[in-house]
């Protein structure tokens, strides 16, 4: 779901895959782009309504285009199923948990976690790994090479 606010004649709306709905840019950041749908919604005169279909120059309520939909502030549930959502600033599509910018992410099929920065207290265990830039420790082995 993509928030485009309020109406607007000039704007095109989508319903439709990712690779379709953004450009390059936007998508790639998305691991399982390949799988996503953007439904766009906006508000009008009070009410949110969802694009059904790609287009442009129609305004809501017309039921060919728009379907109406409820925007609610607070919601409390003890299971949620859901596909194709945004969660506050986070979007679930598939088996897939992505931030809104694309710098996090996480596989809940293969258990693959991206991202563009970490910061870990504790202990990492891993049965390989691969490092670019500099490795900064003050103890340690690395391939039994003390530090």
């Amino acid at each position: 779901m993509r928030d485009c606010g309020v109406w607007n004649s000039g704007a095109y709306y989508y319903n439709d895959k990712a690779t379709s709905a953004m450009n390059s840019s936007e998508y790639i950041k998305y691991q399982n782009y390949n799988n996503m749908y953007v439904v766009d919604y906006v508000v009008w005169q009070g009410v949110t309504y969802l694009a059904k279909t790609n287009h442009s120059n129609v305004q809501p309520p017309n039921s060919s285009y728009w379907e109406t939909s409820s925007k609610v502030t607070a919601l409390t549930v003890n299971n949620l199923l859901a596909n194709n959502a945004k969660l506050g600033e986070f979007n679930f599509s598939g088996n897939t948990f992505t931030s809104s910018t694309g710098t996090l992410s996480l596989n809940s099929y293969n258990g693959e976690l991206w991202c563009s920065s970490a910061h870990i207290n504790g202990v990492i265990h891993a049965t390989s790994g691969s490092f670019t830039g500099t490795v900064n420790a003050t103890s340690g082995t690395f391939n039994d090479i003390t530090v």
